[in-house]
This record gives C-alpha cells, sequence and structure tokens, in this order.
C-alpha cells in the first residue's frame, strides 16, 4: 500500500485576496527588459527563498538577507494582466519561521523580495509548508514571467481561474472574486419577497386603493359596468357619462384610440414613446433584455432595473448633466463593429484586450487593428498554424503577421494594391538571418592586406606600402626617425633663408638643415652680429651627435662666409672662409699635390685642373635596388642593400606545429588547424601540462570520456580550461557524441565528461519503455508513465503500482474509461502516491471496468 500522507499542513495566504507590497528589485525589472529585447522573454521565476530576519525591502537588493532556506517547489500563474499569483511549497522536516522571502529567476537574479517585523508563518516538523502570494506588477507585463510545474497553484479565483475565493456578507457589492454566504443570499431573497411579481399583474398589492390614490387616479377608475357608466344620477359620474356619449355615437376610429386595442391603433408608436420621454431602453421587453450586456444600448436598460431592484431610488444617483457629444453617440456593437462616430469599448480591434477578435478570412480585412487567425482562416500564411495579425487599413490596407503560442520569431507582410492582395513576404531580422556564405572572398586592393574567404573573421588594414599621415612631420622641424619630411622641412625648398632657430640662437640649431638669420639672431659671427650683414642662411651639419655639429654662414647681404664648429659640447670660435673676392694672390711657390684618385696638380704659376682620375668610380653611377631589397642609390655616398620587410625570412615561421613563440607565422596544420592533427603528448586525456590551445588527436590515453580514440580541442584563458572531445571522430559513425569537461583554475579540478547530445542521437538522453503498460522520461525532466487497468465485478477498490516508481512524486493524472459505461459508477476517484495509484469508484457493478491511466510526475 502507499505510504501516508502528511499529517497537516502550514498554509498562508493574505486576508481578502488583497497583494502584499511586495518590491520588484532593479536587477529582475532588468532582466526582463534585456530578455523583451533579445527576443529570449520570458523569464521563468523557479525559485523563492526565505528569511527569518526582519528587513527593509528595497528595488536595490540582488541577494535575500539572511537566506536560511531555498526551495524549488514554485507553482504560479498569472491571474490578471499585471497580477501574478505565486505558490510556494515545502515538504521538508526543517523548522523555521519566515519573515521575509525573495524570489528568483531561472538565471539566479533576486527578482522581488518582501519583508515584514511579524512572522508571515511558522514552519514546522512532518509539515508541509503551503505559501500564496499575489503580486502586483505596476509596468512590468505579467505575460513576460512564466513559471514551471502549476500543479499545486494556489492563486486567487477569478471568473476564469479557479483559486481562493472569500466569503462576503454584502447584498450591493460588484465585486467578482469573493462568493456570497447564506446570509447574503438570504437578505437577497427577502429584498425580493418585499418586490412586486409582474406576473400578478399588481394583484399582490396590499391595498388597492391606496395604490390608486398613489397614482393620481379618480373615482371612476373603478366603474366598471356599463350600468354605472351610463348613469346621470350623481356628478362624479357625469364625465364617464360623457364618455360613454361618445362612444355610443359614429365617431370612434380616427380621432380617439380604443382602450380594447391597448394602444395599438396610434398611428406612431416610436412618436408617442418621445412624447412621453422614454428613451431606447424602454423597448427592451424582457427580463433577459434588460440584465443584459452584450450591446451599448442594452447596459442602460440593466443600469435602469439595477437601480429598480435597489432601495434607494432618490438620493443614491446624480442627474447627468453637461454629458457632452459622447452621451448621444452609440457604442460599438461587437468588437469589429467600424459604423461611422460610434464609441469604441475595450477591446475593439483587439486593442486592450487579452485577446484579440477572431477573422476566418484575411482577404476581407481592410480594417486597422489586432486580429488573431489559425489555419483554417482564408488567407492566412502558410508558414504559421497560429498568429496576430496586425493590419493597416486603408484601400491599400497592409498586414503583418507574426505567431502565437509558439517560441517562432517569424515575421510575415502582404500587401493590397491592383485590386489584389500580394504574396506574404517573411521578414529578416538577427533571429533569422542566414550567415554570409564562407565561400565568399574578400580582395584586398592596392595598399590593403589581411582578406580571404569568410571561413573566420578577416581583418583588413593598411599594408606598409601605404604613407600615413602620421608618417609625416608635424612641423619643419620634427626630427622624429622615419618621419617623412615635406616641402620646407628644415628649410629645405623655402624661398627664404631656412627655419628659425630655436629662440632665434643659432647655438640652439643643432639639427641638420638650413636656418634663417637676421640681426636680431644671437651667437652670429662678430664682423655681422646686430648688422644687416647678419641677414641670410646658416646650414648646420650635424655629425653623429649634437656634439660634433659645423654651421656655414652665408650672408645675403654681401659674399662674406663664415663656419664654426661644435666639439665635445664646446663651441669653436667663427671663422672666416675665404674665396676669389677676398683671398689675396696665391704664392707661385705653392704647389697642388694631386692625392689618389686625382690627376693634373702642380705648382701655382698656373692654373691646375684636378680631375678624377680612371681609378674612381663615378658619383653619377647607381646602385638599384631590386623587388625585396632597399638601400639603392648613387655613389656620392655609401649604399647599403638589405632585404625590405616583405621578405619572409625562416626565424619567422614557426619551427614546428606546437611551437608558441611570440610573433612567429603560423604554418599549416599549426595546432591542428588545417591538417596536420597533432596526437595527444601525454599518457591522461586531463594531464594538460606543456598543452597549448589547439585541435589534438588522441588514442588510448586514460581519462578519455569513452572510445579509444577520437578529437579534442584544447582551450586555456587565464586560469581556466576547457576540453571538448568528439568520440570516434576518425570512425565511419553518422552520429559521434560530443563531451565537455572543465576546470576554473589552474589548482581546481576538472568537472567531470558532460554529454552533449544532438539530433542523432537526442533518444539516448531519455530512456523509455514501451508497450500497454509504459513509462518515458520527458525533455523538461518529467516522466510520464501509462497503464490499463481493471477492476473486478462487485470490487469498488483497487491498487495497481505504477510500471516504475517516481525519484520525487506523483503530480497529475489522467484517467478514461475503456470497457462499456455503466452508469453513476465510472465516476473515478484516485490516491497517487510515487510508488502507485489507488482507485476508488463509488458503487459495485457486475461485470468489469477496464481503465486507461495517464501520469505525470518527477
Amino acid at each position: 500500500m502507499p505510504p501516508p500522507a502528511p499529517s497537516f499542513i502550514d498554509a498562508y495566504r493574505p486576508r481578502n485576496n488583497m497583494a502584499l507590497n511586495i518590491t520588484i528589485t532593479d536587477a529582475g525589472r532588468a532582466e526582463i527588459i534585456n530578455a523583451n529585447n533579445t527576443g529570449t522573454a520570458p523569464v521563468t521565476l523557479t525559485h523563492i527563498g526565505f528569511t527569518a530576519a526582519a528587513f527593509t525591502p528595497n528595488a536595490g537588493l540582488t541577494a535575500l538577507p539572511s537566506e536560511i532556506k531555498r526551495v524549488s517547489s514554485i507553482a504560479g500563474e498569472i491571474v490578471a494582466p499585471d497580477t501574478i499569483s505565486v505558490t510556494a511549497k515545502d515538504e521538508g522536516q526543517d523548522t523555521y519561521t519566515i519573515r521575509g522571502f525573495g524570489i528568483f529567476t531561472g538565471s539566479g537574479t533576486l527578482f522581488a523580495v518582501y519583508g515584514q517585523a511579524d512572522p508571515i508563518i511558522e514552519k514546522s516538523s512532518g509539515s508541509t509548508m503551503l505559501l500564496t502570494i499575489d503580486v502586483v506588477l505596476a509596468d512590468i507585463d505579467a505575460a513576460s514571467l512564466e513559471f514551471g510545474d502549476i500543479s499545486f497553484s494556489n492563486p486567487p479565483a477569478s471568473l476564469t481561474t479557479p483559486g481562493v475565493v472569500t466569503l462576503s456578507n454584502a447584498t450591493d457589492s460588484t465585486a467578482q472574486h469573493q462568493a456570497a454566504t447564506p446570509r447574503a443570499v438570504k437578505s437577497a431573497n427577502d429584498n425580493a419577497n418585499t418586490r412586486l411579481a409582474k406576473s400578478q399583474n399588481l394583484a399582490d398589492l396590499t391595498s388597492a386603493a391606496t395604490a390608486r390614490v398613489n397614482l393620481g387616479l379618480g373615482a371612476s377608475a373603478t366603474l366598471g359596468n356599463t350600468a354605472l357608466r351610463t348613469s346621470t344620477s350623481t356628478t362624479l359620474l357625469l364625465q364617464a357619462a360623457a364618455m360613454n356619449d361618445h362612444r355610443t355615437s359614429g365617431d370612434h376610429d380616427n380621432r380617439y384610440p380604443q382602450r380594447g386595442n391597448n394602444l395599438s391603433d396610434l398611428p406612431s408608436p416610436s412618436q408617442a414613446r418621445s412624447n412621453l420621454g422614454l428613451g431606447a431602453s424602454a423597448t427592451m421587453g424582457t427580463t433577459a433584455s434588460r440584465t443584459s450586456s452584450s450591446t451599448a444600448t442594452v447596459l442602460q436598460a440593466k443600469a435602469m432595473n439595477d437601480h429598480r431592484q435597489s432601495d434607494d431610488h432618490d438620493g443614491r444617483y446624480p442627474l447627468l448633466t453637461n454629458t457632452g457629444s459622447a452621451a448621444a453617440r452609440d457604442v460599438q456593437e461587437n468588437a469589429t463593429d467600424n459604423t461611422s462616430n460610434r464609441l469604441m469599448e475595450v477591446g475593439a480591434f483587439g486593442i486592450g484586450s487579452g485577446v484579440a477578435p477572431y477573422k476566418n478570412n484575411l482577404n476581407d480585412l481592410f480594417v486597422t487593428g489586432i486580429y488573431r487567425f489559425d489555419t483554417s482562416t482564408l488567407g492566412a500564411p502558410p508558414q504559421l498554424a497560429l498568429g496576430i495579425v496586425f493590419v493597416l487599413g486603408a484601400y491599400n490596407a497592409t498586414q503583418i503577421a507574426v505567431p502565437r503560442a509558439t517560441t517562432n520569431s517569424v515575421l510575415l507582410t502582404r500587401s493590397f494594391a491592383s485590386n489584389e492582395w500580394g504574396e506574404w513576404v517573411e521578414l529578416y531580422h538577427s533571429g533569422n538571418l542566414s550567415p554570409v556564405e564562407v565561400s565568399r572572398q574578400i580582395s584586398t586592393g592596392d595598399g590593403l592586406k589581411g582578406g580571404g574567404n569568410l571561413e573566420s573573421n578577416r581583418t583588413i588594414s593598411v599594408d606598409s606600402s601605404v604613407l600615413r599621415k602620421s608618417d609625416i612631420q608635424t612641423e619643419p622641424t620634427d626630427n622624429t626617425a622615419g618621419k617623412i619630411m615635406a616641402v620646407g622641412a628644415f628649410g629645405i625648398g623655402v624661398s627664404k633663408g631656412g627655419v628659425l632657430a630655436p629662440d632665434n640662437d643659432i647655438e640652439k640649431a643643432l639639427i641638420s638643415g638650413f636656418y634663417q638669420c637676421d640681426e636680431n639672431t644671437l651667437n652670429m659671427p662678430i664682423d655681422v652680429q646686430n648688422s644687416q650683414l647678419a641677414r641670410g642662411t646658416v646650414y648646420v651639419g650635424s655629425g653623429i651627435n649634437s656634439n660634433t655639429t659645423t654651421l656655414i654662414f652665408v650672408s645675403s647681404h654681401s659674399s662674406a662666409m663664415y663656419m664654426r664648429r661644435r666639439a665635445n659640447s664646446a663651441w669653436q670660435p667663427w671663422v672666416k672662409m675665404y674665396h676669389g673676392d677676398n683671398l689675396n694672390p696665391v704664392e707661385t711657390s705653392r704647389q697642388v699635390i694631386s692625392g689618389d684618385g686625382l690627376q693634373g696638380g702642380g705648382s701655382l704659376a698656373t692654373n691646375r685642373t684636378l680631375s678624377v682620375d680612371s681609378s674612381v668610380v663615378r658619383t653619377s653611377r647607381t646602385i638599384t635596388a631590386g623587388s625585396g631589397l632597399t638601400g639603392g642609390g648613387n655613389l656620392s655616398s655609401n649604399r647599403t642593400l638589405s632585404v625590405d620587410s616583405s621578405v619572409l625570412r625562416a626565424n619567422q615561421v614557426q619551427n614546428s606545429y606546437t611551437d608558441d613563440s611570440i610573433g612567429k607565422l603560423l604554418t599549416v596544420g599549426a595546432f591542428g588547424l588545417g591538417g596536420g592533427d597533432p596526437a595527444w603528448p601525454n599518457a591522461s586525456l586531463l594531464d594538460t601540462s606543456g598543452m597549448k590551445t589547439g585541435f589534438y588527436r588522441y588514442a588510448n590515453v586514460t581519462d578519455r570520456p569513452s572510445s579509444a580514440y577520437g578529437a579534442v580541442l584544447y582551450h586555456r584563458e587565464g586560469g581556466g580550461e576547457t576540453l571538448l572531445a568528439i568520440a570516434s571522430a576518425y570512425s565511419n559513425s553518422p552520429n559521434p557524441t560530443l563531451y565537455v569537461n572543465r576546470k576554473t583554475s589552474s589548482t581546481g579540478s576538472w568537472s567531470g565528461w558532460v554529454t552533449y547530445y544532438h539530433t542523432g542521437n537526442l533518444s539516448e538522453a531519455f530512456p523509455i519503455s514501451k508497450g500497454e503498460s509504459y513509462w518515458h522520461e520527458l525533455p523538461n525532466g518529467w516522466i510520464e508513465q501509462g497503464m490499463n487497468l481493471t477492476l473486478p465485478g462487485g470490487q469498488t477498490e483497487i491498487y495497481a503500482p505504477w510500471p516504475t516508481t517516481f525519484p520525487n512524486r506523483a503530480s497529475q493524472y489522467s484517467a478514461s474509461r475503456l470497457s462499456a459505461a455503466v452508469g453513476p459508477a465510472d465516476i473515478i476517484g484516485a490516491t497517487l502516491t510515487r510508488f502507485g495509484i489507488t482507485i476508488n469508484l463509488p458503487s459495485t457493478t457486475s461485470g468489469p471496468r477496464t481503465f486507461s491511466i495517464t501520469v505525470r510526475g518527477y
């Protein structure tokens, strides 16, 4: 027999179904907003945590203060567009006090919190705690949330949701979540007994005479026979006699309506109603019509009927004045009534309603609004079984269709033009846009590098042949090594003498170039200092450093030239240079000696011409640097040829597939990329010492996930490591198995191999037994079982075990009769445990009865 149920239940629900002042956290609100933006809505609420500490909730909390327990037995339902009902259950043996709680999402985010000083509920050992609260979402759509198991949900009752309801003695309440007590029913019945019954035609009046006085009727109202009507014996009967005289005359047809016709001979009943001041509700003839709320016109009659049944007709309601033009307009007859100038109700054309109007033909739908459709709807997009269509109405209307009751994110549209609808076309977005074909190529043009196919990300960059703005001098005296000089750099190519020396001090001009100077320039030759003769150009030639600098000054106002040198950080005096305009005749005894490589020397008795002899290479000769070389030029100075950056050197390439030297170029097969398949070098697949990120093959190593050989992707980042193994990756098996193993730090432990399933081996993830008695595991972790159960004739109870025992509990079941019906005796009562089911029937029958039982649990 099944084990006994818990002896009692500790349950709590706020009084009068009022929602607690629960605080939605900033983190919870952010998760819902993010889920809506990324298409992963709704957010699932999976856990509720409890605390015994009194605390003040605030939206900034990310953890429940002093949390003592967290349970996953949480259920809930959406009971209004802005309200959810959440029920938590704890069947454990713990004893604790609850003063606050927190609701958590499936990702562990604290979604909402509540706390108070007094205990909410006390959980005792051996009892089941059941806590139900209602959460009002001020600015969050309840449809953004969902729950898992709802089999023990305890929501507040409504017109559409079964649940908890409070009792009320009120007889004038319009609440729809309360139930009337016998006292309220008696009060209403007593009140009804004081009313007149319409079917009695006023026969149930306590005093007919008083009623006639209240109606203002005279004595003639009671004259009932012809003798009295024709009598003239009293003054009171004179009026009746006159009426009788007219009756006996021949003029009855056109001037007055006849009593026996009950006003059916009025020429215009509608005009008569208008003259009596009767409104549209006067034509509502039955009680059903007067209490109906199906049309806007009948609502007025219902209000009149409600008021008629109340005790206070004089002071409860104000007179309506200054109602405006809307009071004279009709309201829609239904949610799709598009009659001009009619007032719309909430839900009109699908606006503001939880359920949009259904349409069975989208081809005739041109009115702006929101509608729903299914597979039987004409003109519906074939891609959607159930959907919502947004219509932008006009003669050339546009329809936009989206799915409902599914996580599919397809979006379709079509338009009406030239008197016909176009085809439904799918709109593309980040959720359904197909990737670019990897065979496509990005080709780099002149000056660019980094192209290739789209099998991986490509980075396009400018190559070394392109001159960047940053490669050019920022100013004429910018001497940054490698910078490109512009016209005017260091005085080259300018129309004036050159650039100015720093601080206009020529001794600070230590960088080779041409410098402009004048009478204000400091440290000029003493012969020209502070005079116009100082105007000119100074050529600066810098040696190996600033300590070996040579200055040559050429005046633009004379033929004078001066030179000075800087050696050992000290400037030498200016010396004047001599030439034909200022040099005295040379003594003829002086000799011009032609040195090595020169010819034509001799005494100065005559002019001598020195020339380069045939052993010297002319400086006009040039050395041209070919492809891949730099450094050519003419032979005016030494030239050094070298290999340029475009040439790949052998020491820049990997020495082996696993060479991880920084800056080395990878070869095909490096770390298993593009071939090579290096073998896992260590004896254990979990020994990653010396391993580099890459692809490897393994065979007969220890600590592998399953088969003797396969492929593994190893990745190391920071202290964490990941192994992704494909077992039997080199076999002909169409469904290789994927395994993953991780550890979060270099000193941590491996988490263990985890199997990942795919369409080829998904069936292995969910064991199943088949037959008349069966069980199988569902993808969401639930277990479904089924069996046929026969109750012998003359027996009302039978127990049967499940095909397999539930690990935790049996939650929901359904039963259907397989044998012929035998009357009320087939009404089934059942008791469920994780081990089996006990069937109870109200009475016995002569023959056996067979039922099909289906149950779900976890």
